[in-house]
């Protein structure tokens, strides 16, 4: 051992003695990516977005982000599953009031194992999640999701911020000028302070936190973007991961509508490379599946290799009959050229 070594372990037994046992260690008592673990949703693509052996690094915040009716929801309801698999709880809060049993039970959700809360408030939500980290033992994966964030009200917002709203609280009546005096920046005030409360707690009680936040309009803006969200950087600033959920069109047999094609892109990870971005299938019926065909069909599409014949089917060169998306797999074991073609797109 050397000199420095020495002094490393005087200086951690000095420290650890006057602040507690474990405030202090050396780095090499750091496990890989410093998680608890990691959590796969099943589908090694998706999971590769973030890091190898899973999507969702436990005790770690994530946020989901993105259009309404682009799948946030859903990728959501497979975290909790995949979480289930390994032994863990969910806990899922919904502040939009529209979640979906039946469905989420196809995607694999057991109802039996999750814990179910409509918070009336944004800051409601953020003392039930403290709260259920302060109460969970830890020695079990436990997976919080809040749905959505920017559908959460502010106290504020619902009972004003002055005395004579107080009293409008009291009596059951909502005053719309205080609530809307009271609302400006509110979201972002809150959770600047919450999420400061609730990092360290997360990971000491082994709770994975994923927030779904969803983009809206702005009324009047400069610049190029016209798209905002509800603390956008608060939440930017105390996660480890975000993804972007976006919709790049559907998913169709025909003329018949069965999902929504979704691009998910990795826009910040402490964990890994950042910026990937994977395209998936998510269908109405039960959720997100990585179409391999489907994906080499957009890559065909994108370089012309095949041409639009008539609405949802489509022809190339060397094949006489006409297809759709579905049928693209056959197609390309088929046509031998296009199948070469797509192999040298795809490296």
């Amino acid at each position: 051992m050397s000199d420095t070594d020495s002094e490393a372990a005087r200086l951690v037994t000095a420290l650890c003695k006057e602040y507690g046992v474990g405030s202090t260690r050396l780095m090499t008592s750091l496990v890989e990516g410093n998680v608890n673990g990691w959590i796969s949703v099943g589908i090694p693509e998706l999971d590769s977005l973030v890091h190898p052996k899973g999507l969702l690094p436990q005790g770690r915040l994530i946020v989901i982000q993105g259009d309404p009716m682009v799948g946030k929801s859903t990728l959501a309801t497979h975290m909790m599953a995949a979480t289930q698999k390994i032994g863990g709880l969910a806990a899922y809060a919904d502040a939009e009031h529209s979640f979906d049993p039946e469905r989420a039970e196809r995607i694999g959700l057991n109802l039996n194992d999750v814990l179910y809360a409509e918070p009336l408030t944004c800051e409601d939500t953020f003392d039930h999640i403290i709260s259920t980290a302060e109460a969970a033992s830890g020695k079990y994966p436990v997976i919080y999701v809040w749905d959505t964030f920017s559908a959460s009200p502010l106290r504020a917002e619902l009972y004003g911020t002055t005395e004579a709203a107080k009293k409008n609280k009291e009596a059951g009546i909502l005053s719309a000028t205080e609530a809307q005096q009271g609302a400006v920046a509110g979201h972002a005030r809150i959770a600047t302070v919450q999420l400061r409360r609730l990092i360290g707690l997360i990971d000491r009680k082994n709770i994975t936190v994923v927030v779904v936040n969803q983009t809206k309009e702005k009324i009047s803006f400069t610049g190029p973007s016209g798209r905002t969200m509800l603390a956008e950087r608060a939440f930017f600033a105390n996660s480890s991961v975000v993804l972007e959920v976006s919709r790049k069109g559907l998913v169709k047999d025909g003329d018949v509508q069965l999902g929504i094609q979704t691009s998910i892109h990795c826009k910040k990870n402490k964990h890994g490379p950042p910026y990937r971005t994977l395209d998936l299938d998510c269908y109405f019926s039960d959720g997100f599946h990585y179409d391999k065909a489907g994906n080499l069909f957009d890559l065909a599409v994108k370089h012309s290799l095949i041409r639009l014949a008539t609405p949802g089917w489509f022809e190339t060169d060397g094949r006489k009959n006409k297809f759709t998306r579905k049928q693209f797999g056959e197609v390309v074991a088929e046509v031998s050229d296009l199948r070469r073609r797509l192999e040298e797109l795809s490296k």
